[in-house]
């Protein structure tokens, strides 16, 4: 530290104290007057102030310390510098003298003032600062006063900046040469020389805070954490990306591309030792070349270390745990050449070329170490002070610094210049040299660019191409991170993606703004507003009755690495002044110290805290501020405004208009919910598959349609029009030239063409039909061709049906005659055609390969992605087994000559290929498909298991008994508590439903989306019920957010969680009802509007009904069911509420917080809980807990049917009895 002057207002120059001058003549000849005007002297002021500091001669560089310096001859200037100053001195004097002479003139006209220029995009310097205020004093107590001063002054040394971060600032270094090791040993040197670019950003942090606040500008502090922010993402890429010893940029590895990349390009020696004991040292001849092996009569070689560590393992049987590397002198990094400063290019004080050269050559540093375990030795002996400029030319003392001046390796530039670049001098921002300098290498001599690039190949520059061009990519994004720097690096679509399942446990992921490169992110219970910590994450949903906790813990293990999960407040950067509270977290009441910066939610800390901490300050006190905290365990506080209640009028407005995800959430109602579950679809396509073939185009009608029309009709206008009448007339003849054909066969031949081999004489014979049906038939196989010589030349991505190019070339030559207009000529191009498209077929492994299988997914396809029902399938079944035999009539008579006319022998033959039971054509599938069509009923029969007691008020199974009493008060006691919740959540909306007079239910429509709800208007408005909701004060539940609209997902999953208990006792009053009670996985299958299976919920004449539609032996007789239940008047009434009301609202808060599919599944299926249908566990959880809460005993499902039907029998008596009343 330097000593301080005798006097507070003594001046500095290069952070050295020095006397004031007494005086200054200007000029010899100012007789006239000793005093300057005011004008003449705000010229002087104004030249000096726009005079940099550098372009003035360093006339006080050799100045005393003080008065107790002793005195000796010092040099101060040469004779250039002596003669710019006079040079100077003259032309203020010649400015002085035209002032004066001109003093006596009338005044010149004011001019106008000068627009006001914008503020500089940097801080400036404060070259006249004689120390730090005392307000930066008190801000960075732990700095120096004269690292403060030389920072706000730019003159702080680029390799000083250790000494802004206490980690390094006490640490001296040490040196111990060891000459038989030539290395430097006990050394801590590598301490003050930060080895990777990451250290770098405490000390960054701490020079920009200066600087900031020196300002005093709140817009200046936000500019510059800005800048710091994007130093730290890019001193971490660096630290990855570029290899510490050179330029060397590596993608993508870094890690292990840069170590080898040292390993093969800078290690010229590696030292293997064991403990002590020297085993050997492997020597590279070449900078590019192999390690050569030290063992006696081994010549092998090894491009890398690792290679050469295992070949003398394996080979030689060496042992060693040491590994010492030399690193080639010609490729360790040099410092950088900065530019000289002086202002005359012919000065002797430049160093030449030559000159720099060679003291690089001399006194060049050693390195040892891979990757960022790097350590520099330097041979400078400079004890440089943080606030003076280097100066190591003792012959040319001057502000000028040789590319040789220093030998010091400094994270910075390479070299111990200053932060600010000397030949940029209007940007004089320290951080434009931090963010864009990098270190320097020397460039190879020729011979060695010869010699590398000689022993390149064409892989190893492809490879470089690839390389260079990723780096210029990475150099770009850097560049668009420096313009952008509070740009985020992680998507925001990514995180609403990731809080999608994340929202059904109650919890969102939430990025910390003030977190640096990589993005910090947290867990927030939005129930509970507060941080939750991974250890507490998994159990924390079961307190909000929140369940699935193998799915949350799976999200954890896959997610928590990749999104930076903080687990406590420790390590999170908080907020240094007040700041717009975070919606997510919870505003807590708290005090803050007005004398230092702690807060406290508890008035009674705060007061100890004074009586501690400020018992020495009389007037310390408190006030009351808002805070927040991230975690409530250990929690740290930060302030934060307080935020103006928001105009309910206002978040309707936004609503209405902002929302652009409006749109999206109506479009959800054009798209199709694909079935995942074997219970979604029924028994035709358990069987065909149908749904799992058109998984990829289901979810999709603009894919579907063109399936669909695939086997669309053309008509007379299109331009394939050659598809419909002509191929029309050639079918038609076709059919009936078999028709013909077939009265000539006996009666085996007809037999055989149902039946082969014949085993019995009770075979069925072929048959003719009607030309109705047989037009009927001829329709099936028009579009079957129809859609196989469309997908001659499918567009990409389109769906096609599978042909080989034998088929191909047949449908090629078929279009070629319908092309030509003659039906009789193309009658035997059709032949050939169908023929091979429907004959056996070489199997495959895959049964979508088969035409005839996507040809029949493709016709029992609908425009509203669901298929036809058994009974239409088996139209095509019956036209494709009726034209099949068609076919083979054809083509026995084709083949009559061979069987010396015998047309019985050529059925036969035909027989055998296509009726034989067990090939693969399609006539055989056709059977196939046929006997799933219907099945046998399947029953059994099971003892009684339920007791009814004598009195008939109680019933017993297996043990537990339900009294009828009980039954009725618990379902009276249920019902109120259902209106009054229904109550709760419409605010008085139930009153404005407009009941139906002439609404008709279609009960047998199965188009796909239809429901009675969306055949009468309900309601005038129907987003009336929404948008009071918005603003109501029971539960508001929009807000504005950077105003726009958006949900208060507090709010909102304090409504859903209101309404799921609602549909969980409405889920329970409807099971209960009158009927024949369902199994509960067939209760939970239930739906609002058709799917891809019909829907569950119907209307009649005001009254509802709600029907099962497939039953646990469903899949043993391959046939649905209908088992219609009528409900009561209270029921049909809490149900038109809930699904008129309740249920949009909810369909809407689901979309906004889980997403379109929640929002789909929402609208389909009756019994659904935030966006996710019940399952069958919750199912038997919910009859169990309810049954036990209104009825006095815990029931299941199989216990409740049990008893509901004894009931029945007990009230209505059994069937017999029934049927004999």
């Amino acid at each position: 530290m330097p000593k301080k002057g005798q006097k507070t207002t003594q001046h500095r120059v290069n952070g050295r104290f020095a006397k004031r001058p007494s005086s200054a003549n200007l000029s010899d000849n100012d007789d006239a007057s000793n005093t300057l005007s005011d004008r003449d002297e705000t010229k002087v002021d104004t030249y000096l102030q726009e005079t940099e500091l550098e372009d003035l001669p360093d006339i006080f560089s050799n100045m005393s310390l003080g008065d107790d310096t002793p005195p000796g001859p010092t040099q101060f200037v040469t004779a250039e510098q002596f003669a710019a100053l006079i040079n100077t001195v003259n032309s203020l004097s010649d400015q002085l003298k035209a002032a004066n002479a001109t003093k006596d003139a009338p005044p010149p006209p004011p001019e106008v003032p000068p627009e006001v220029p914008p503020p500089p995009a940097f801080v400036p310097p404060v070259t006249r600062a004689t120390g730090p205020s005392p307000t930066l004093r008190s801000l960075f107590p732990q700095i120096e006063a004269a690292h403060i001063t030389a920072i706000i002054q730019h003159s702080f040394m680029a390799g000083d900046l250790y000494k802004l971060d206490s980690k390094y600032r006490d640490k001296e270094p040490a040196f111990a040469f060891n000459a038989a090791t030539m290395q430097f040993e006990n050394s801590n040197r590598a301490a003050r020389d930060y080895k990777t670019p990451n250290a770098l950003f405490t000390p960054v942090v701490t020079y920009c805070n200066i600087l900031s606040l020196r300002c005093g500008n709140a817009n200046g502090l936000m500019a510059w954490s800005r800048v710091v922010t994007t130093s730290s993402h890019l001193f971490k890429i660096l630290g990855r990306f570029f290899c510490p010893h050179c330029d060397h940029f590596t993608t993508p590895s870094p890690l292990r591309t840069v170590k080898t990349h040292v390993e093969r390009l800078h290690a010229k020696e590696a030292h293997f030792k064991d403990k002590t004991k020297d085993i050997g040292i492997c020597y590279r001849p070449e900078a590019n070349g192999s390690l050569m092996c030290f063992v006696e009569d081994c010549s092998h070689e090894e491009r890398s270390l690792a290679s050469m560590k295992t070949h003398l393992k394996q080979s030689h049987k060496l042992k060693f745990n040491t590994t010492n590397l030399y690193l080639w002198d010609n490729s360790a990094a040099v410092p950088a050449t900065p530019a000289p400063t002086s202002p005359n290019p012919n000065s002797p004080l430049t160093e030449t070329s030559e000159d720099t050269e060679s003291d690089n050559r001399s006194d060049r540093a050693q390195s040892i170490g891979i990757g960022s375990r790097r350590v520099s030795r330097s041979t400078s002996r400079h004890s440089n002070k943080p606030y003076m400029r280097v100066d190591t030319n003792l012959d040319h003392p001057s502000r000028s610094v040789s590319a040789s001046s220093s030998r010091d390796v400094s994270p910075i530039g390479r070299g111990r210049t200053a932060l600010r670049s000397a030949n940029t001098p209007a940007q004089p921002s320290p951080l434009n040299r931090v963010i864009f300098s990098r270190p320097a290498s020397r460039p190879p001599t020729p011979e060695q660019d010869s010699i590398s690039s000689d022993q390149h190949t064409d892989a190893n520059d492809q490879h470089m191409d690839i390389v260079n061009d990723e780096a210029g990519q990475l150099r770009q994004s850097i560049s668009d991170m420096l313009h952008h720097p509070i740009s985020s690096l992680t998507d925001i679509s990514d995180i609403d993606q990731a809080n999608i399942p994340l929202r059904k446990f109650g919890l969102v992921l939430f990025r910390i703004p003030s977190s640096n490169f990589p993005p910090q992110h947290i867990l927030i219970c939005i129930i509970c507003k507060k941080g939750i910590t991974l250890s507490h994450a998994i159990d924390h949903p079961s307190s909000h009755h929140i369940k699935k906790r193998t799915e949350l813990k799976h999200w954890l293990e896959e997610n928590t690495i990749l999104w930076n999960l903080r687990t406590s407040n420790a390590g999170i950067s908080l907020p240094a002044i007040p700041i717009e509270p975070f919606d997510l977290l919870e505003i807590l009441n708290g005090f803050k110290c007005n004398v230092c910066t702690f807060l406290s939610t508890s008035e009674d800390v705060l007061r100890k805290h004074i009586q501690y901490f400020h018992k020495d300050i009389p007037n310390a006190s408190s006030s009351s501020v808002l805070l927040q905290t991230f975690f409530k365990p250990q929690p740290r506080y930060f302030e934060v405004l307080s935020v103006d209640p928001i105009d309910s009028e206002a978040i309707v407005h936004a609503y209405l208009s902002d929302v652009k995800a409006l749109p999206a959430f109506k479009k959800s109602a054009d798209r199709i919910l694909v079935p995942k579950d074997v219970n979604d679809v029924g028994p035709l396509l358990a069987s065909t598959e149908w749904h799992i073939h058109f998984h990829q185009y289901l979810d999709d009608r603009s894919k579907i349609r063109q399936i669909v029309q695939l086997m669309k009709v053309p008509t007379k206008n299109e331009p394939n029009a050659w598809l419909g009448l002509p191929l029309y007339d050639v079918v038609k003849k076709y059919m009936a030239d078999f028709k013909k054909k077939t009265s000539r066969l006996g009666l085996a031949a007809k037999c055989m063409l149902t039946t082969y081999p014949r085993v019995s004489h009770d075979d069925e014979a072929f048959a003719v039909v009607s030309d109705k049906s047989q037009d009927a038939y001829g329709l099936v196989v028009r579009k079957w061709t129809i859609a196989c010589l469309r997908s001659l030349h499918p567009r990409q991505d389109d769906y096609s049906i599978p042909l080989t190019n034998t088929d191909k070339q047949h449908a090629q030559s078929l279009i070629n005659a319908l092309q030509t207009n003659d039906i009789a000529a193309a009658i035997p191009f059709f032949h050939n055609f169908i023929k091979h498209l429907f004959y056996p077929r070489t199997p495959t492994s895959d049964k979508w390969s088969d035409p005839f299988e996507c040809l029949f997914a493709v016709y029992s396809l609908k425009e509203g992605g669901t298929f036809a029902s058994a009974q239409e399938s088996t139209h095509p079944l019956a036209a494709l087994k009726y034209f099949i035999r068609g076919i083979m009539i054809h083509e026995a008579f084709n083949n009559i000559d061979s069987f010396d006319g015998n047309i019985t022998l050529a059925i036969e033959q035909e027989a055998k290929q296509n009726v034989v039971p067990m090939t693969s054509g399609a006539y055989n599938a056709c059977c196939e498909h046929s006997r799933f069509i219907s099945a046998l009923a399947y029953g059994s029969t099971r003892p009684p298991t339920t007791i009814i007691s004598i009195d008939e008020q109680s019933v017993t199974h297996q043990g537990k008994k339900l009294r009828m009493s009980n039954l009725r008060e618990g379902l009276q006691r249920l019902q109120k508590e259902l209106f009054a919740e229904i109550l709760d959540l419409t605010l008085g909306f139930e009153n404005k439903i407009i009941e139906p007079q002439n609404l008709h239910d279609d009960w047998s429509n199965d188009e796909y989306g239809y429901t009675w709800l969306k055949q009468h208007r309900f309601l005038n408005n129907e987003e009336a019920l929404f948008k009071a909701l918005l603003v109501h004060p029971r539960w508001r539940l929009g807000t504005l957010s950077n105003q726009k609209f958006t949900i208060d997902f507090s709010r909102a999953w304090d409504y859903l969680n209101t309404s799921k208990k609602l549909l969980e006792k409405l889920f329970f009053y409807t099971f209960c009802t009158a009927g024949q009670t369902p199994r509960i996985n067939e209760f939970l299958d239930y739906q609002i509007e058709n799917g891809i299976r019909p829907r569950n919920f119907f209307w009649d004449n005001g009254r509802l009904w709600v029907a099962t539609r497939r039953t646990k032996t469903e899949t043993q007789t391959r046939t649905e069911s209908f088992l219609p239940m009528k409900c009561h008047d209270h029921l049909s009434h809490f149900l038109k509420l809930y699904f008129l009301l309740i249920r949009p609202v909810e369909t809407r808060l689901v979309f906004f917080m889980h997403g379109q599919q929640a929002t789909q599944i929402s609208k389909q299926y009756m019994w659904v809980l935030g966006g996710d249908r019940i399952s069958d566990d919750e199912g038997y959880q919910l009859i169990s807990q309810l049954t036990k809460a209104y009825f006095g005993v815990e029931l299941g499902t199989r216990e409740y049917r049990h008893i509901t039907v004894a009931i029945g029998r007990m009230y209505l008596g059994n069937e017999a009895e029934m049927d004999d009343e």
